[in-house]
Order: structure tokens, then C-alpha cells, then sequence
């Protein structure tokens, strides 16, 4: 139902409506292509479609096979079988940039009119115009920029069901929140959800825990899944999220107050020099482990989102090369995916209360025991889980340790290694591997707390110049701009939330002038953007494949080691590779062409890093792609006008 605010279309609604059942009484009075392809009656054919048996939309149906065979037969490098190409394996497969795609006029209107008239009825869809509607938006969604993904799955209702499930799939896998919103749109046209989207959906409101951007989308993400499928058990998991940060910020400042006065009564009654400095040090690093724990909560959350596409946090920005046998065992730690679950671990199994968090993220992440009434019992959550799910457990830990067998032997063997070693160290302070390690702890704390206090310091005096440099434009915000000026306006700023800002104040407040060139310009700015996030996912994706490979050849080298100690030479032989040291982006950026005002201002932009670019982030490239239809939006309507 629509509302509007003026009488001139009121009475456009009353004329549809009698123009609708004049039509309905007599079919053969409006062409069937004039019905499929103009706007203005548009309202009178979903009411056609949602209302009349199949056998009174035969000719309807045969003017959209019309229709789809003219548009669809000059189009080359379409996917033939939609169904068979989303049932194959193509993880393997190298995608290529996303380009542009050339949307024939008004196909996404026909499509619409489709999906909103068989929303209810999609059986009665004939499965040619499924399939041939299928091969078009998987193709433009396989092979498009975001934009196109966007659209595609606009209308993917009408698809066959393993192309909306996949288009679904990938869209809840993206970084971009944009494209996640339309998945919960098309999400709610499923009835019941499958498991596996389900399971998506759970893991794309971890990643948004992840990110820090819950609590800024936390309204337009209720909304969206209030309109899900029993939506009861995902509105309980938004809420416990939105709960873990402050309940995890009252456990870590309890803890701070308790080993205060714990240590500070300890330290009342110590009179001997040692036993001063032992407690100086079990305090520092008690306290270390404390804040290390609080701060890779989010860590541990985006573990619990990764996918395929997802950036590895631990990989370098540069190619993580084996150099030697150090570098290998260094690299071996950083690669693989299960230090991600164990480093944040380790200091809250020190302090039983601050598991909590981890259970409860636990909790969202499985979608269950995540109503208000469990909360209270998620310090039980592996016990709970057991009981509730003793053959999946099990079946999940069988499954993980094949996976991860090398990766956790080694855990097995350091983690006990490394706790007895604390407790030694502190129980024996006089001995000379303690005063070594008191020595180490302390060179640590004398370089590294100058180092982090700078680099607060830094960080506080380059958010101040941030803030400064935003009051200032938006004082002069209220005036007409050109994309130009944009791109200009956003090259002082260190914090990226403020390029996002400006371009959200543009947005919001009309302020671009919608000309050609405008559009031309965002144009080509979120192109460069997503090929740049595209090449760094690409290129962490790849690196974490070949880390694996090489994880696993570098453990059987040391168990043929363990069995014939000869074998030392192959662990120590050197295999350097000679590849550019330079990232794809960064050569992309060096080599850029394209137009000069753009190529002139990426080279700027990226003089001092040739990450800062990148570093913009899918938050920024959803806001320009939004701008860009603004803009699109308001030339069309500025050309009909004239």
C-alpha cells in the first residue's frame, strides 16, 4: 500500500485502480508488451499476475520468452546453465576483476514486475523464463562490481531456487553491508530458511560485532530480521551481541580491581627486595594478559565470521616470503587460523569469569541458548552445547581436529611448556632464568610502554587534526559541490570514519551537482576502490592456501626429522622466492590510466602509502556507490524533465 501526500496522486491511485479492472474484465485490450514494459502500468500487471490462473497469462508469458530471447540472444558470455554452474566447485577457480555490466533497458523493470507478481506463487512461473532470468543475473553477479551484485539480486526471486540460495550465500559473505541488506530482503521471500543461510545471516551479524559497527546499524539490522522467518531467534542473537561489549568491559574492570587490592596487599606484607620485584612482575604481567584479553574480543568474534573472502588479520601487507628455518617457524605461527582462536583464549582461561564473552559469541555464533534467560548460564555453554548436541559435537570435533591435527599437537606440546614456565619463573625469582626472563620482561615494558604511549599520542594529535579539519568543512558544507571537491576534501584526513562522513553528509544533504561528469568521476573512483579490495582479498585468500600446503609440508619435515635426525639439511635449506615485494594494489595504483584528474589524485592520495587507498574500506565503497545512484537518479530525472 502507498501513501501519499498531495491530491494530484491520490487521484493517480483511484485512476490506476479503475484502469486495472477495466483491464482485468478484458486482457486483449492492452498490448502484452506494453503491460511488460511501461512503467505506467506496471501496478495493473503485478495485480494481473498475483490474481489470474496460468492458463489466462499464457500470452503474457509468451511475450516475456519474446522479450528475454531479444535481450538475451545479443548478449555473449552468459552463463549457459545457471543450476549446474552454482553446483560446481569453483573455489579453485581464479575470478577475474569485476567490470561493469550492460544492463539492457528496462530488463530489471520486467524482472521486477515478475518477482513482485509470483512472490506467492513462484510455481506457477513457467521454469524457461526461471532459468533464462537465472543466466542473466548470475552472470552479471559472477562477472559485475557491486553494484551489479546489488541488482541482480534485487530481483533474484524469480531465479531458480540454487541460484537465489547461492546469489544469497555470496551476498552475506561480502564486506559490504549494502548488498547484505538486500540478502535480508530477499532473505524473508524463503519461508523457512535453509541452515546454511541461517548460518550466514548469524555470521554476518558477528562480523558486524566484528567490525564495531553493530551499535551504528543496530535499528536498519532489527528491522531486517523482524521480517525473517522466526525472526525471534535472530533479533535474541542482535541483542546478546549488542550486551557482550559492556559485559566484558564490567568483568576486565572487576578483575583490575580485585589484582589490586591483591597485589597491593601482598605487597603490604613482602619485605624482601626479591619478593617485591617478583610481585612487581606476576602484577605487570597478570595486568598484560588482562588487557591483551580485552583486546582481541573482536579478534576472536571475526574468527567466527571468516570465510574464503574474508582478510586474514594476521597476514603481513607484504608477500610473507620463507627466508630460513626462523622465518619459517615465525610464519608457521602467524599463518594458520587456529592461533586466531587460541592466542585471545589463553589469558581468559587464566581468569575463568571472562570466558563468559567468549561463550556467548560462541553462543551467536551456534544461534543457540541466546535468549535473555541463558545469559546467566554461558559459563556453561561447552557443557550445554554437549548436552544439546552430543553427535554434532562430536561430529564437529572429529571434523576440526583433521583439520587443524598439525596445528594443534603443536598447541598441545607449547601451551603446557609456556604455563609451567610462568609458574617456575614466578615461584623462583632468585634463580638465574628468572632474573633472565625479569631482565627480558623488563626491557620489554622500558621500549614497548614509550613506544605505545607515542603511538596513542600520535594517534589522539592525528584524530584532533581530523576533528578540526571536519568542523571546518562542515561549516561550508551547505553548499553546492562537485565530485572534484570531494576527492579533495578527503585527502587530509588519517581516520577514515571521516571520509565516510563526508561523503555521507553529500549524500544526505543533496549537496553534489548530478552531471555527467560527477557520475563519471564516482564512477571511476568506486571501480579503483573495488578492485583494489578485490585484489587484496584476493591475494590474502591465496596466501593462506599456499600457508597451508606449506604448514603441512613443513610438519612432516620435522617429524622425518624426529625419526631420522639427518634429515636437519631439508628442514634448514633455504627456498627464497623472487617474486616483486610490491602487493597487486600497489602496482595497480603505480600503473594506473585513467582519467587525468583521477590518476592525478590517486598518486597524490597514495604518495606516502600505497595502502591508503585500500585502507578506505567496503564501508566507503558502499556510501559512493550509493552516492552514485543518487546522482544517476537525479540526471534521469532532470533529462525526462527536459
Amino acid at each position: 500500500m502507498r501513501i501519499y501526500s498531495d491530491d494530484t496522486s491520490a487521484h493517480r491511485r483511484f485512476q490506476e485502480y479503475f484502469a486495472t479492472c477495466v483491464v482485468l474484465r478484458d486482457l486483449n485490450r492492452i498490448n502484452p508488451r506494453q503491460l511488460l514494459t511501461d512503467g505506467r502500468w506496471r501496478d495493473t500487471t503485478v495485480v494481473i499476475f498475483q490474481t489470474q490462473p496460468p492458463e489466462i497469462l499464457k500470452p503474457l508469458f509468451e511475450e516475456v520468452r519474446n522479450i528475454l530471447a531479444e535481450i538475451l540472444g545479443n548478449l555473449s558470455d552468459l552463463i549457459d546453465d545457471p543450476v549446474d554452474y552454482v553446483n560446481q566447485d569453483k573455489d579453485d577457480q581464479v575470478r577475474p576483476l569485476p567490470t561493469a555490466f550492460n544492463w539492457p533497458p528496462r530488463l530489471i523493470h520486467l524482472f521486477g514486475l515478475l518477482q513482485d507478481g509470483f512472490a506467492s506463487r513462484m510455481k506457477d512461473l513457467p521454469d524457461n523464463i526461471q532459468v533464462q532470468a537465472g543466466r542473466f543475473l548470475l552472470s552479471a553477479s559472477v562477472k559485475g562490481t557491486l553494484s551489479d551484485q546489488k541488482w541482480s539480486l534485487e530481483v533474484a526471486g524469480i531465479t531458480p531456487e540454487p541460484v537465489l540460495l547461492w546469489l544469497l550465500r555470496n551476498a552475506f559473505a561480502s564486506d559490504s553491508q549494502w548488498l547484505k541488506e538486500v540478502a535480508y530482503r530477499q532473505t524473508s521471500r524463503l519461508g523457512k530458511i535453509p541452515d546454511d543461510i541461517a548460518a550466514d545471516i548469524r555470521k554476518a551479524l558477528i562480523s558486524l560485532f566484528s567490525s564495531n559497527r553493530l551499535e551504528k546499524e543496530k535499528f536498519a539490522t532489527y528491522a531486517h530480521l523482524s521480517r525473517l522467518d522466526q525472526s525471534e531467534r535472530y533479533t535474541n542473537i542482535l541483542k546478546l551481541l549488542q550486551w557482550i561489549d559492556p559485559i566484558d568491559q564490567i568483568l576486565h574492570l572487576v578483575l583490575c580491581i580485585f589484582l589490586l587490592l591483591f597485589f597491593g596487599f601482598m605487597l603490604y606484607y613482602s619485605s624482601s627486595f626479591f619478593n617485591i620485584l617478583r610481585l612487581a612482575y606476576s602484577f605487570l604481567l597478570v595486568v598484560s594478559l588482562a588487557f591483551f584479553s580485552r583486546r582481541t574480543l573482536r579478534l576472536f568474534s571475526s574468527v567466527l565470521s571468516i570465510r574464503l573472502s574474508v582478510d586474514n588479520l594476521w597476514m603481513s601487507k607484504r608477500d610473507n616470503k620463507i627466508e630460513g628455518s626462523i622465518d619459517g617457524i615465525f610464519s608457521f605461527f602467524k599463518n594458520f587460523k587456529l592461533n586466531h582462536l587460541i592466542i585471545p583464549l589463553y589469558p581468559r582461561l587464566l581468569f575463568f569469569p571472562l570466558l563468559w564473552s567468549t561463550f556467548a559469541l560462541l553462543a551467536a555464533n551456534t544461534g543457540q541458548f541466546t535468549h535473555p534467560l541463558w545469559w546467566l548460564f554461558l559459563l556453561l555453554f561447552p557443557l550445554l552445547y554437549l548436552t544439546f548436541n552430543f553427535r554434532k559435537f562430536t561430529q564437529e570435533i572429529a571434523s576440526f581436529f583433521n583439520e587443524y591435527k598439525y596445528q594443534i599437537l603443536t598447541f598441545l606440546f607449547l601451551a603446557p611448556l609456556l604455563t609451567i614456565s610462568l609458574i617456575w619463573t614466578t615461584a623462583n625469582p632468585t634463580s638465574l632464568a628468572s632474573r633472565i626472563c625479569f631482565t627480558i620482561v623488563g626491557v620489554i615494558y622500558f621500549f614497548g610502554i614509550p613506544s605505545f604511549t607515542l603511538s596513542i599520542f600520535q594517534s589522539t594529535k592525528n584524530n584532533f587534526k581530523d576533528k578540526n579539519t571536519w568542523k571546518q568543512w562542515s561549516k561550508q558544507s551547505q553548499l553546492t559541490t562537485t565530485s572534484e571537491h570531494l576527492l579533495c576534501s578527503i585527502n587530509p584526513y588519517y581516520n577514515q570514519d571521516f571520509c565516510k562522513k563526508t561523503i555521507v553528509i553529500v549524500r544526505e544533504k543533496n549537496l553534489i551537482n548530478p552531471t555527467q561528469k560527477s557520475e563519471a568521476l564516482l564512477h571511476e573512483l568506486a571501480t579503483a576502490l573495488e578492485h583494489s579490495l578485490f585484489l587484496l582479498n584476493r591475494k590474502k585468500t591465496m596466501s593462506q592456501k599456499l600457508a597451508k600446503r606449506r604448514n603441512k609440508r613443513r610438519f612432516k619435515r620435522w617429524m622425518s626429522f624426529i625419526q631420522n635426525p639427518n634429515n636437519i639439511k631439508k628442514i634448514l635449506s633455504v627456498k627464497s622466492s623472487k617474486k616483486s615485494r610490491k602487493l597487486p594494489i600497489e602496482r595497480m595504483i603505480d600503473n594506473y590510466s585513467g582519467s587525468e584528474f583521477f590518476t592525478s589524485w590517486l598518486q597524490q592520495y597514495t604518495r606516502k602509502n600505497k595502502m591508503r587507498f585500500v585502507e578506505l574500506g567496503s564501508e566507503f565503497l558502499d556510501e559512493v556507490y550509493l552516492l552514485l545512484e543518487q546522482v544517476r537518479a537525479k540526471r534521469q530525472v532532470a533529462e525526462k524533465s527536459d
